[in-house]
């Protein structure tokens, strides 16, 4: 089997999954839910009197990656030229370093400016510096509900226990048939 041809069965398997659901799921930058009237916290989740199954997570989002000069030491060396390849202990601290700001100065942040003119008679000892900040987000979906019933049968959604139960239409008599149910 070619590669056109999985490819080509596994999007018209996702196109035939698709078209047979009927969840939905959104996502927000903040952890207020509106039809509660309240702000989570994150690590919290919850189920919404519509049945909608919300988690608040907080992340690290990447606002800049910035190169930084860091100041050298002037010290005797042996040699001028091994004095432009040795580090300073107290700035040998890695090429990559992480600084975390907070989300209101990651709107308009810019890198610092780098000069290099301080750096004319030596080699330039740098790092990257990667700036983030930390963010919540809300991401909520319906539960489960389902798609493929029998056209004689019914389903009726229990918002205590924000459960789906099928019936024969107009009746408390469980169908018979073959369904099938998507989401959470």
């Amino acid at each position: 089997m070619n590669t056109i041809t999985i490819f080509a069965s596994a999007t018209l398997l996702v196109a035939c999954y698709v078209s047979l659901a009927e969840s939905a799921c959104y996502l927000s930058n903040t952890c207020f839910d509106v039809e509660t009237n309240k702000t989570y916290k994150a690590g919290e989740n919850w189920v919404t009197p519509q049945c909608t199954r919300c988690d608040c997570t907080e992340q690290k989002q990447n606002v800049k990656l910035c190169l930084e000069l860091l100041p050298r030491i002037k010290s005797v060396k042996k040699s001028k030229i091994t004095a432009q390849f040795e580090t300073d202990s107290e700035n040998d601290n890695g090429l990559f370093h992480e600084t975390f700001i907070s989300q209101e100065a990651a709107v308009n942040f810019k890198c610092p400016p780098v000069s290099f003119d301080f750096y004319a008679d030596t080699m330039p000892s740098f790092r990257f510096v990667n700036y983030v900040t930390m963010a919540t987000t809300m991401g909520c979906c319906t539960v489960g509900r389902p798609v493929s019933i029998p056209s004689f049968c019914q389903a009726v959604l229990n918002r205590q226990t924000c459960q789906y139960k099928v019936y024969m239409k107009n009746t408390k008599i469980p169908c018979q048939g073959p369904m099938s149910f998507v989401g959470k």
